[in-house]
């Protein structure tokens, strides 16, 4: 909660700032803009490991466990983009973007405690293993066609490409199982609808709703026993985002 009062006081000193500066000519037509994105995220994350493979010998285990995450997620980002537009009033225009979000996030965690049915087992693997997958170098490049009802508002259809790395962080060295998994990129396809508002001064305001889907995953142990995680990422995104017309 005070980390989204702060952005928005943030926000609202920005505005007050650049209200300061003259009225620009011609503040409707497109150009270059700068600009800074807030959004409230929901990660739906479902994961699966096979545990096991054929190394696990002689134990000759194969074990399967499921698991799905739900993780909200409040993330900033900035943009750089290019638009231009045809018609005064109502009228037709593109825009055409790109989008980087710093930091990482959380994609989803848990644990799980295994118990041996078998006292009799060569190999024991009874113990609790941890798992955390989070994701970096959140990148999106984006088009937006538009229709401008007035001369600063218009309506906005949203589609591109956005890209992240995955890395799993887990604590998975338990008696005789161990495994460590490598960073891996995965790209999406983004689609939304939002409304944009320019001011006379070049500032505008765009609010959108964006759904990501994320291509699957599979990760395959480097070491260890070398078991295998796969997983399907799905983002939905309410966004607010203020920037500058140049």
């Amino acid at each position: 909660m005070k980390i989204r009062v702060l952005s928005i006081m943030s926000a609202l000193a920005i505005v007050l700032s650049f209200m300061t500066m003259p009225v620009k000519a011609d503040p409707y037509n497109g150009g270059i803009a700068i600009g800074v994105t807030f959004s409230a995220n929901q990660f739906d994350s479902v994961g699966k490991e096979l545990e096991g493979n054929a190394t696990n010998l002689p134990n000759g285990e194969v074990d399967t466990n499921n698991k799905s995450f739900a993780i909200d997620e409040e993330l900033g980002s900035a943009f750089l983009e290019g638009s231009f537009r045809v018609g005064d009033g109502l009228g037709i225009g593109l825009t055409i973007g790109g989008e980087y979000m710093p930091g990482e996030f959380t994609l989803g965690s848990g644990t799980r405690t295994d118990v041996t049915t078998d006292v009799s087992e060569a190999v024991q693997d009874d113990g609790t293993y941890t798992a955390k997958g989070t994701a970096s170098d959140h990148m999106t490049f984006y088009a937006e066609p538009t229709i401008y009802i007035t001369n600063n508002l218009g309506i906005y259809a949203k589609g591109g490409i956005s890209r992240i790395v995955v890395k799993s962080l887990e604590d998975l060295e338990v008696g005789a199982d161990s495994s460590t998994y490598d960073d891996k990129a995965v790209t999406g396809t983004v689609k939304g609808v939002g409304v944009k508002a320019i001011s006379p001064w070049g500032i505008f305001v765009k609010l959108e709703y964006v759904e990501t889907d994320y291509d699957s995953i599979t990760l395959t142990s480097s070491s260890g026993n070398k078991n295998q995680i796969s997983g399907d990422i799905d983002q939905e995104s309410t966004r607010i985002a203020l920037g500058y017309q140049f």
